[in-house]
Order: structure tokens, then sequence, then C-alpha cells
């Protein structure tokens, strides 16, 4: 997975990351 630091990659690193994460925000039941 590469971030890059583009204004329009950051918005999907942030989302990817929520989905990533083990239930960090807790959004997501995964």
């Amino acid at each position: 997975m590469a971030y890059h630091a583009s204004m329009g990659d950051a918005v999907d690193v942030s989302a990817a990351g929520l989905l990533i994460s083990p239930s960090d925000s807790g959004t997501d039941t995964q």
C-alpha cells in the first residue's frame, strides 16, 4: 500500500486507515 502526499490520496489514505484499523475508531466492526 503506497501512501502518497497528494491531497486527493490523503482522503483515500484516511478512509483506508479506518478500514485497516482494528476497530480503532469504532466505526467498523471488522
